[in-house]
Order: structure tokens, then sequence, then C-alpha cells
């Protein structure tokens, strides 16, 4: 699904180690039956190789980082590698809040615990990534909401403090200009369209595509 921040995942691993792939995208409203037959949970992402199949986005990133060549983003040092698995599944509890800030009732509360949440991050961030000089594999499973964050400011008006958060708002800003992020993000524009009609319950998966427009 073009807009699935999981999916995303995958995507940019693929692009940063230069992975030839076809992309298949599918409208998880009304999900194809052969989808099942690889997941069968159907969820997204799914990646095939002959009769390699593997779902889940970690599982995925996991995969394409131990398999394929190129810059290996997996830490080496096992502290470092224990801490950002750490870190990669505490951001589970702040998914979450990203749309809870879009929702009017559930705003302040939602704003209080991401900047509690968000805190360990903001320590842990000494250097230009995570990975250090270079993105390495927490950069980029965590990457997908803080892209949305534009579309999240034109909806709630909510946005980082650069006061309490400079490495990762100076971070951001470093992240935009990857190869790999520029090559699967999506404008503000495009995030706010699907943001608002996933909420009315009838989401564009189509938006921005020329036999849409």
């Amino acid at each position: 699904m073009r807009f699935c921040p999981y999916a995303q995942r995958t995507r940019l691993m693929l692009e940063h180690k230069n992975i030839k792939y076809e992309t298949i995208n599918v409208n998880l409203k009304k999900k194809p039956k052969w989808i099942y037959a690889l997941n069968a949970s159907g969820k997204v992402p799914i990646l095939q190789l002959n009769d390699d199949v593997i779902y889940e986005s970690f599982a995925t990133c996991e995969w394409l980082d131990d398999v394929f060549p190129g810059p290996r983003l997996t830490p080496e040092d096992q502290k470092t590698r224990i801490r950002d698995r750490m870190l990669m599944y505490g951001f589970s509890e702040i998914i979450p809040q990203f749309y809870a800030i879009g929702r009017e009732e559930d705003k302040t509360r939602a704003i209080k615990k991401f900047k509690r949440l968000l805190k360990p991050y903001e320590d842990v961030l000494t250097g230009d990534f995570f990975g250090g000089k270079q993105p390495g594999f927490l950069d980029f499973i965590i990457w997908p909401w803080f892209e949305r964050l534009g579309a999240l400011n034109q909806l709630s008006g909510f946005q980082l403090d650069a006061n309490e958060n400079p490495r990762i708002v100076g971070w951001i800003s470093r992240m935009f200009h990857l190869p790999a992020v520029v090559k699967t993000m999506f404008g503000d524009d495009a995030h706010v369209n699907f943001m608002v009609t996933l909420g009315a319950g009838a989401p564009d998966y189509d938006y921005g595509l020329t036999a849409h427009l």
C-alpha cells in the first residue's frame, strides 16, 4: 500500500541497499485473495524472492540487511544492537500517539505522552544519525512517522519544539536529504489527503496517480 508507513520501512531498506525490486500495491479495504496465500493475516509489507516469502516490517528489513550486499545497517557492536532493538520495539508505543494527536479529544494527552516517550531517542542521538555518521537500521525503522509530521502539523497544529528536541529536529532535516528517503517519500499534501480520507473511512489509496487525476 502506497501510504503504509510499515511498507515504507521495507522500501527504504531496498532503496538504501540499491536492491532491484518490483512493487505491487494492494487496496487494504479490498484485499486480493492471493495475498492471504503469502501472509495469512493479509498484512503488508510482504517480500517474495523465488520460494522465499518474508512478511512483517522488522523481519523484511532484517532479511534484506542479512541477505543482500551493500552498507550493513544492523550495528555490529552488541551493546548498540541491543539498544537499538529496545528503541525499535519501544517505538510501537509512540506510533499510536501520532494518530491520537490528530484527534482533538485526545490531542493534549497524546502530546504529553509523545514527548515523554520521545526523550530516550533525543538522549541517545549523539551523532548525525542513530547509526552514527551514516544512517542505520533504527533510522529507517522509525523514519516513516517523522516524515508525516508536516502533515500532522497541517491537520492539528502540532510540531516538534526545536528547543526541547534539537537533536531530533536536526536529524529530521538530515534524513530528508537521504536518497532513499527522497525516492520513497510523499509530500505533506499527499499525506494530509490520505489521513483525511482514512479518517472518513474511505482511504484514497490512489491519490496522485496519473490515472486517478
